[in-house]
C-alpha cells in the first residue's frame, strides 16, 4: 500500500487520460480517514481538473504541448515548453510547498519532476506497467520511492528506490455490483471498453466481422467516439453507451461472459479484480509498446487472450468464438477456483 500519512501536504501530478486520473483519486479515497491536505497538477480544462473539483482538491493547470506522436513536427518546440513548465511548477511548489509530490505520469510530470529535484523536494512515481515509458524512466533516477505493480518493470530503475506494490485500482470495483439489469438476455455476454483514445478501428472491426454472432453486447464508445453508434444499428442485440461511470461499468462488467478492452494496465487490473475473461487488443504505438507487453503478461498469467490491432479484421470474429469455447470456460473457473484455494 502506498501510504501518505506521515506527511501533512502532498501534491498529486497524474491526468491526461482516466487511467491516469483514477489512481490517484482512489489514494484519497484510501487516505479518506487521515486528514491531508491535497493540491492536484495537470492540463487546463482536463479530466484531472474536473476530478479534483468533485473531490474538493485544489486544482492548478500547467498548459501543456500535446504530442499525437513522437514524430510529430511540434517535437521540435519541447525543449523551449519544458523550461516554461519547469517555471511554471517551480512556481505552485514554491507557493504552495508541499511535503512530497506524487506523480502518476503526466505529460508535463517531467517538468514537475524536474522542478522537484531544483527544489530538493521528495518525488515518489507510480509505474502501472510492464515497460516503463521514457518519463518514468528519467523521473526514476531522481526520485525517492518507486512503486510498481509489476516485478518485470524493476530492471528499469534503481532496485533499492523500487517497491513492488501492486496496481492502484478505482475503488468503484471493490463495491457490490449495483442493482440493475443492464444485460438483457441469456445469451453470452460482451462487453467493451477500450477507452475514447485511438479506438475507432475496434469498433469499425466489430461492425464488419461481428455482427452476425449470437450473442449480446454493451459498447462503451468513449465521448469522442460517439458518431460510431451507427455502427451497431444493425446488432440485434446491443446496447450502446457513450460513457460510463466506473461503478456502473464494474456493474456490468461482472455479467460479461468476455470483455474486449486495450493493454492499458489499470483497466486490465480493474478487471482482473472481477476475474474477467479478458480479449485484448493493444494500442500498437503505445509508449514503448508498453500495452503489447502488459498483455503478454495476461496471457501468460490469467489465460486472456491477445489479438494483435493489424489481425483485428481477419481474425476477431473467430478469435470471439473460439474464446467463448466451453474449453476456454473451463480453464477460466479452474483459474477462479485456484484463486480461492
Amino acid at each position: 500500500m502506498i501510504s501518505f500519512v506521515k506527511y501533512k501536504k502532498i501534491a498529486f501530478v497524474g491526468g491526461g487520460t482516466g487511467w491516469h486520473v483514477t489512481p490517484i483519486v482512489a489514494l484519497v479515497h484510501e487516505h479518506a480517514q487521515v486528514k491531508l491536505d491535497y493540491i492536484w497538477i495537470g492540463g487546463h480544462s482536463s479530466l484531472e481538473e474536473t476530478e479534483a473539483k468533485k473531490a474538493n482538491i485544489k486544482f492548478f493547470p500547467i498548459s501543456i504541448l500535446k504530442l499525437s506522436t513522437v514524430f510529430s513536427p511540434k517535437i521540435l518546440l519541447y525543449p523551449f515548453v519544458l523550461i516554461k513548465w519547469i517555471l511554471q511548477a517551480r512556481m505552485i511548489l514554491v507557493r504552495e510547498n508541499p511535503d512530497i509530490i506524487f506523480s502518476k505520469w503526466w505529460p508535463g510530470s517531467v517538468a514537475v519532476g524536474i522542478a522537484c529535484f531544483l527544489l530538493e523536494k521528495k518525488l515518489w512515481i507510480h509505474e502501472s506497467d510492464t515497460v516503463p515509458g521514457w518519463s518514468n524512466r528519467l523521473l526514476g533516477r531522481i526520485a525517492e520511492r518507486i512503486f510498481l505493480w509489476f516485478e518485470t518493470a524493476r530492471r528499469y530503475f534503481p532496485d533499492l528506490k523500487c517497491t513492488v506494490t501492486g496496481q492502484i485500482v478505482n475503488p468503484d470495483f471493490l463495491k457490490p455490483p449495483k442493482e440493475y439489469r443492464y444485460w438483457k438476455t441469456d445469451k453470452q455476454k460482451i462487453f467493451v471498453i477500450c477507452g475514447s483514445q485511438w479506438s475507432r478501428n475496434v469498433f469499425n472491426a466489430i461492425a464488419k466481422t461481428c455482427k452476425h454472432l449470437d450473442v449480446e453486447w454493451i459498447i462503451v464508445l468513449g465521448t469522442l467516439n460517439t458518431d460510431a453508434r451507427e455502427l451497431f444499428a444493425d446488432f440485434p442485440h446491443a446496447t450502446i453507451y457513450d460513457w460510463l461511470d466506473s461503478h456502473t461499468i464494474a456493474s456490468i462488467a461482472v455479467g460479461a461472459s468476455l470483455v474486449i478492452t486495450r493493454g492499458s494496465a489499470t483497466t486490465l487490473a480493474e478487471l482482473d479484480i472481477l476475474h474477467k475473461r479478458k480479449l485484448i487488443i493493444p494500442l500498437p504505438w503505445s509508449s514503448q509498446n508498453h500495452q503489447y507487453h502488459n498483455a503478454l503478461w495476461f496471457k501468460e498469467n490469467r489465460w486472456d487472450t491477445v489479438l494483435e490491432d493489424s489481425d483485428m479484421m481477419k481474425k476477431l470474429q473467430m478469435t470471439i468464438t473460439q474464446t467463448l469455447s466451453g474449453d476456454v470456460i473451463d480453464r477460466t473457473m479452474e483459474r477462479e477456483n485456484d484463486f480461492l484455494r
